[in-house]
């Protein structure tokens, strides 16, 4: 392949840090199609030269509108977002012929502000192959994908209606020293292979992260095989906290009973700090409480 680093699909004119930004960005409808089978990424994706894989890439966006389309065969995340606020990604559908690591579906790192992430539907198995979500603002720096990335806050996002069968993650929050504040995520349905949501740390000290005020609610989760043709299925849980967060709201959450013989747990929280949970059943329900700490 001749493509580098700075390759992708689609971008906006005027992204990096000595440019002005760009405002007022619309796209719209079509067949996006990355070809990713003959586009692959470099072979070594440290040597900060090859092709990283990125499919659409913003940076330094007000008032961006990405909708009604499908986006195919990115090889690496779909779209990308840096320093973009007042912005709107709706209706999207995936799709993948060679789903694989770090190939998130929308994947936002630093100064990411006032978003919403609406109707999300991945209409090939195994996709996307990575996060279909991602709101890091803490993030690995070295790989070409992650290529000129910002770390930085991210606040006030709005995740809403997600469907996929069997994708890796659903949504995955990501911050050590950052913060990501004030996120709303409702109306999720479908399979994971690893985590629903996922908090992990990562490569850092578990106990970190600086996330506050999320909720997350109206969740019909399962497990799924870690491959089409076979029946395994890891026992990583449907949600994992690794990270300090702050005013965490999880409700109207139903596991769905396809996985009951799965091992995975639910909820895992190990964090390695003292947490405090309140729980609040439902009129007329009693109360309950599994969580592996």
């Amino acid at each position: 392949s001749t493509q580098g680093v700075d390759d992708c699909l689609l971008h906006n004119a005027h992204e990096w840090k000595d440019g002005e930004g760009d405002e007022n960005i619309e796209i719209e409808g079509g067949i996006w199609n990355m070809n990713n089978g003959e586009n692959r990424r470099g072979q070594d994706i440290y040597d900060g030269v090859s092709y990283g894989g990125l499919m659409f890439r913003f940076t330094r966006v007000k008032y961006l509108s990405i909708r009604d389309m499908t986006l195919a065969n990115a090889d690496t995340y779909f779209v990308r977002l840096i320093r973009v606020s007042d912005f709107r990604i709706i209706n999207i559908r995936f799709y993948n012929s060679f789903p694989h690591i770090n190939q998130d579906g929308i994947h936002l790192n630093g100064y990411c502000f006032n978003g919403v992430i609406k109707k999300l539907r991945a209409i090939s198995p195994y996709t996307p192959g990575d996060d279909m979500v991602a709101l890091n603002a803490d993030d690995g720096t070295v790989t070409n994908h992650n290529h000129a990335i910002e770390l930085g806050p991210i606040e006030n996002i709005e995740v809403e209606d997600l469907y996929a069968e069997s994708a890796w993650n659903f949504v995955r929050i990501l911050s050590i020293d950052q913060t990501v504040k004030h996120v709303r995520i409702k109306n999720l349905r479908g399979g994971v292979m690893n985590n629903f949501l996922n908090i992990d740390s990562w490569k850092f000290p578990r106990g970190k992260g600086a996330i506050e005020d999320v909720e997350f609610s109206g969740i019909k989760a399962f497990k799924v095989p870690m491959k089409q043709d076979s029946p395994a299925v890891n026992k990583a849980p449907l949600i994992l906290i690794q990270l300090q967060v702050k005013d965490f709201v999880l409700h109207d959450f139903e596991r769905i009973p396809i996985d009951v013989l799965s091992e995975a747990p639910t909820l895992v929280l190990e964090n390695g700090t003292d947490n405090q949970l309140q729980f609040e059943p439902r009129l007329n329900e009693p109360a309950r409480l599994d969580v592996n700490d």
